[in-house]
């Protein structure tokens, strides 16, 4: 049984274990509970538990001087980011770039300003410039609002700072800055501004954030 550590999802824990897709594992029946509980792969929380079966290593037979030739499949994770500009447009058919943690990637957006890309699933950090903006990507560290220890709030601040809000640092209570930033995303979205997380405002929350 594995236990999930902050950063990790399942095509991380994949990699580790020598899967080439993280689907294996996640679809496996003694991982039902698990799928009841994070309908998202790419959503796991510290602490989850996830089983992991043995592996099932193939042999092959190669004759002395013969030259052998064996295609593997390398884990990956896709990113996909929607750029907008101050006035919150899409940054459409911009150049992209995106580095760190030994990988090079170039690109350009598409008309809704979003850049699509595969990188290993191990890696943990990357730096994204779309036009004059740079980004740096903490992959795999967006934690789930349900079902958690913390009432969602890591998973509440995370969403609101991605979306150019500024809940503050994380608190394990609800803080007023973390109340005005959850104002202002619900005045934006047409919905009271009470500051409170109630379940209207978490599901739009989603919706816009896209997870």
């Amino acid at each position: 049984m594995h236990k999930v550590k902050q950063g990790e999802c399942l095509a991380s824990i994949a990699a580790k274990y020598g899967f080439g897709d993280g689907k294996i594992i996640y679809q496996h029946p003694q991982n039902a509970e698990l799928r009841k509980m994070r309908p998202s792969p790419h959503l796991l929380y510290p602490g989850d538990e996830v089983f992991v079966p043995e592996k099932k290593l193939k042999t092959v037979t190669v004759k002395m001087g013969q030259e052998l030739r064996i295609r593997v499949k390398v884990p990956t994770r896709k990113i996909q980011l929607d750029i907008l500009d101050e006035s919150d447009r899409p940054l459409a058919n911009a150049d992209w770039l995106i580095e760190g943690d030994g990988l090079e990637a170039r690109g350009k957006t598409n008309g809704n300003g979003r850049v699509e890309a595969e990188v290993p699933a191990t890696t943990s950090w990357l730096t994204l410039q779309v036009d004059k903006f740079v980004y740096h990507l903490e992959l795999g560290e967006l934690d789930p609002m349900e079902k958690v220890p913390d009432s969602g709030l890591s998973g509440l601040r995370g969403r609101l700072s991605n979306l150019g809000y500024e809940p503050g640092p994380e608190e394990p209570e609800m803080t007023a800055q973390t109340r005005v930033a959850l104002s202002a995303f619900q005045r934006d979205h047409g919905l009271e501004a009470t500051g409170e997380p109630e379940q209207q405002t978490l599901d739009k929350l989603k919706e816009v954030h896209g997870c």
